[in-house]
């Protein structure tokens, strides 16, 4: 039995599916006899025409009717052609197997004669870029001036030397349009007596990414894995692709940061024997819908996807953003990377993919983040710059005259916002034999110095309200400009109160109070609050969920005789809950101090 793409193989240009730009060229030049070039250059992807163009080519200028713009395929040597039995009038040559010099020589010596029948000799090497540099070398004079009976057509998929393409006219064969490829696979699935539908169509021909060839074979694989009726079921199963549910699964999860049941996806994919790559390459393909989609395209040419999965693009693109998007796509493809070498666990790239995209940390950030400096490494100096100086106020504390705080000048572009755990990965300087200036003495950095930028002032008594902060607080974050480390982890705090001149910075996660904690961080932290705020304010850290049960344990605490001893034998000590590692003060201040002191000397005694 013949298979589709030898059976269906294009016997006129007007056959020849998706080329309509060089099949009107040659034409028009076969109508017209003397505009026939002696070499053209065949170029582009597989299965998209190259060959059976040059074997129509052929025909057109031997069809016994006389050269004209289609081959009648009746005369003796258009049905001589079609069968391969005329060897004067097309020849054609395998490049790859015959890359020598002395294949070069040997087509030398036999271009010089006449076809023993019909009009010309039309050698077609097909992977003509397989030849070697000297068996190029020895076609070119043969290629610039061929006997006027000779018509070279060389064709490639790859690059070929420059001295080559300057001998011939050049036509580049596109990959056939999704539509194109649709359209002739119903043709054929009607002739054939194949009950396809829509769906399979669509799907058969984005797998074939613009080959003809490989469309045909996929609807003639898929004939014989299901008999005259195909649909999509049946071409993922042959395929070993999922079903497209998994897919939308996998996304959802994602969209909704749910990391369960993204990995339960992962392990049904993995549980049903599926291809794994497949899929991947099936969810890249529907996140690269959504980026579109999310960008403003909506042509379904575009999106490459059936009418079923482009509804489901259409309800799900609101709910993504273009970011998320690209860094999900960048794990996914790199998560194909890992599947060709995946073998004890083949499903670990997929997961790990999952596993960042939802956590948003790499494991690589994640270890740096985690690593404890070792003994050597030292607190960085900052860059010094004078340190700026409170506004004077007034009796009532308000600024004489506003401060203001720079803007990055416009020559230089402010750099993209850092996530917190790819600042936390930032490497801490090397050791250095100068010892560093103390954190007390650090200014901020001259070189993250905004424009001027009009600043709130202390509010009426010397103290600021929580609107204020809140709405200048993206000033803090931008004053400190490259300390990308402390800007993250700012952008992840919330202030939830603010007295005097103490500001409360409540984080989700005790690792980023800790760090914040810091002397260094806490020290820059500070000095863009003076700057920005023009008075002096400290920070202290909170954890959510964490203050009220530490405070209401250390107020126990606090009213136990054994810790009252303790406290009375060791004054101004810190009570610390072992659960939590929340430190809290020993006592209050003022009166209330001295007697809890005073009653714990007593105890004592």
């Amino acid at each position: 039995m013949t298979s589709l793409y030898n059976t269906w193989r294009p016997q006129t240009f007007a056959d020849i599916v998706g080329q309509e730009h060089v099949a009107r060229t040659l034409r028009n030049a076969l109508a017209r006899p003397d505009q026939l070039a002696h070499a053209y250059l065949f170029a582009g992807p597989r299965g998209t025409g190259k060959t059976t163009t040059a074997r129509v080519l052929a025909k057109a200028v031997n069809c016994q009717q006389g050269t004209q713009p289609e081959p009648c395929n009746q005369c003796d040597h258009c049905l001589a052609i079609n069968r391969g039995a005329q060897l004067d009038l097309m020849i054609e040559i395998d490049g790859a197997s015959h890359t020598g010099v002395d294949d070069i020589r040997d087509l030398r010596e036999k271009v010089t004669r006449r076809p023993a029948e019909g009009r010309y000799k039309v050698y077609i090497i097909d992977e003509v870029h397989m030849l070697s540099t000297s068996a190029f070398n020895a076609l070119l004079k043969t290629l610039e001036e061929p006997p006027p009976h000779v018509i070279f057509v060389l064709a490639t998929t790859d690059k070929v030397p420059p001295t080559v393409l300057s001998r011939c006219q050049r036509f580049d064969f596109k990959p056939v349009a999704t539509t194109d490829l649709v359209r002739h696979l119903r043709m054929v699935g009607e002739q054939e007596k194949l009950s396809v539908d829509d769906a399979a169509l669509e799907f058969i021909a984005r797998l074939a990414t613009g080959s003809v060839r490989d469309a045909l074979s996929l609807l003639d694989q898929a004939a014989s894995f299901a008999g005259q009726t195909i649909n999509v079921g049946h071409l993922q199963d042959m395929l070993g692709l999922s079903d497209q549910a998994l897919v939308l699964a996998v996304t959802d999860a994602l969209l909704d940061a749910d990391l369960s049941a993204a990995l339960t996806v992962i392990q049904t994919v993995s549980d049903r024997g599926a291809d794994l790559r497949q899929f991947g390459h099936q969810v890249v393909g529907f996140l690269r819908a959504l980026m579109l989609a999310r960008s403003g395209v909506t042509s379904p040419v575009e999106l490459s996807l059936g009418q079923e999965m482009q509804e489901a693009v259409r309800a799900r693109s609101r709910r993504a953003d273009v970011p998320s998007l690209v860094r999900w796509l960048q794990l996914f493809t790199e998560a194909d990377l890992g599947l060709r070498s995946a073998t004890v666990q083949p499903q670990l790239p997929l997961e790990l993919a999952v596993v960042q995209a939802v956590v948003g940390v790499s494991v690589a950030e994640l270890t740096a983040a985690l690593m404890p400096p070792t003994a050597t490494e030292h607190v960085p100096a900052l860059p010094s710059m004078p340190s700026a100086q409170p506004a004077p106020t007034g009796a009532t504390g308000t600024a004489s005259s506003p401060h203001r705080v720079a803007e990055p000048e416009p020559a230089q572009p402010e750099a993209e916002a850092p996530s917190t755990e790819a600042a936390l990965r930032e490497e801490t300087p090397q050791q250095s034999d100068q010892a560093p200036p103390g954190p007390a003495t650090a200014p901020l950095p001259a070189m993250d110095t905004p424009q001027p930028q009009e600043a709130p002032g202390p509010t009426e008594g010397g103290s600021l309200s929580l609107a204020t902060i809140e709405s200048s607080w993206p000033a803090v974050l931008k004053l400190l400009g490259r300390k990308r480390k402390v800007t993250a982890l700012l952008r992840d705090a919330r202030v939830t109160d603010v007295q005097s001149d103490e500001l409360v910075l409540e984080f989700d996660h005790r690792f980023h109070a800790e760090q914040i904690e810091k002397p260094e961080n806490r020290l820059v932290t500070e000095q863009a609050l003076q700057r920005v705020f023009d008075q002096p304010l400290r920070t202290r850290v909170v954890v959510k969920g964490a203050s009220d049960r530490s405070e209401a344990a250390a107020g126990q605490d606090r009213s136990d005789p054994v810790v009252r001893h303790a406290l009375a034998v060791f004054p101004g000590a810190t009570i610390i809950d072992a659960e939590t590692d929340d430190a809290q003060p020993a006592a209050a201040t003022g009166k209330e101090s001295g007697d809890e002191h005073e009653n714990a000397a007593q105890d004592a005694e």
